[in-house]
């Protein structure tokens, strides 16, 4: 394998690379839940809760840069453009691509709120948290959605083969 042969490669990862930090984006809430309920004995479940926020921060971030790659494989994005300009206004695989990015990048900023919030989880900065990954697991969700789309569109109406 040659050097300029990486970013295709790791953009075609794309795909796979996406599931880890939905799946610890997924787990959050649910741990901090949990943590919630625990009273005195919540310390554990904080730092599993931590992790997860961790993993989501950094796979995500991983996802993101591999996601603008395989966009340019696949000819969404010109050179130099980071973020998919459709060419007309309804459905077409850059305006997908657009709503996929935009809000997978909206992930980034809550996650990271979410993430600093645990770092002093007391009390109600507790619950502000849950807030936040309740937020940061419906953007990721809503962006694999929109990828889902681009990947699998919706059969022709008369159900003729696309």
């Amino acid at each position: 394998m040659c050097v300029s042969s990486f970013p295709l490669l790791l953009g075609k990862a794309h795909p796979a690379l996406v599931h880890a930090p939905i799946g610890a984006v997924l787990f959050l809430p649910v741990l901090l839940a949990r943590a919630l309920r625990a009273g005195p004995d919540r310390e554990g479940w904080l730092r599993a809760a931590r992790f997860l926020a961790t993993l989501g921060l950094l796979g995500g971030l991983g996802a993101i840069m591999s996601g603008f790659l395989f966009a340019r494989h696949l000819g969404g994005l010109r050179p130099g453009e980071w973020l998919a300009r459709p060419l007309r206004p309804g459905p077409s695989f850059k305006a997908l691509l657009r709503s996929h990015q935009l809000l997978a990048l909206a992930g980034l900023p809550v996650g990271a709120g979410c993430a600093l919030a645990l770092q002093g989880a007391r009390g109600k900065v507790l619950g502000a948290a849950l807030g936040l990954s309740l937020l940061w697991l419906g953007l990721w969700g809503a962006a694999g959605h929109w990828g889902g789309r681009m990947v699998f569109p919706d059969p022709p109406a008369d159900g003729a083969p696309s």
